[in-house]
């Protein structure tokens, strides 16, 4: 897992590239987690122009992997939910579960759900015409 910061143009620093090797997860919330964790770690408060999140070696869930230092009733409480929100979202598409921060002025969950790749996908395009 790899997490990129570039900073604005208007500063002398360009930013920071630092990866860490975590254990096999599909948890968001232990992903988020990590990233959180190389960010408070590296970010010298700075204008951020570029935010660039890398994971590598993705693999299907194979089982239910449980920790000793987590309780058992909130693992399985978490790959429930997490099921729920995959099925819900298969089903009516990805906006149709978002943060409440993604529906403020600002949010970009629901414009970038219309990208392909981080590009526009020709959707907004079509309707302009």
């Amino acid at each position: 897992m790899k997490l990129s910061i570039g900073y604005s143009k208007d500063v002398a620093q360009s930013g920071f590239n630092h990866q860490m090797t975590i254990e096999g997860t599909d948890s968001s919330k232990k992903l988020k987690n990590y990233m959180l964790f190389i960010f408070n770690n590296y970010y010298e408060h700075l204008p951020v122009r570029v935010v660039n999140v890398t994971f590598g070696k993705l693999q299907p869930k194979q089982s239910l992997q449980l920790s000793f230092f987590e309780p058992m009733k909130e693992i399985i409480k978490t790959e429930e939910l997490d099921k729920t929100i995959e099925h819900i979202r298969s089903k009516y598409g990805y906006t149709s579960l978002l943060h409440a921060s993604s529906l403020l002025d600002g949010g970009m969950a629901k414009y970038r759900a219309n990208l392909l790749c981080g590009h526009r996908s020709g959707k907004d395009e079509q309707k302009l015409r």
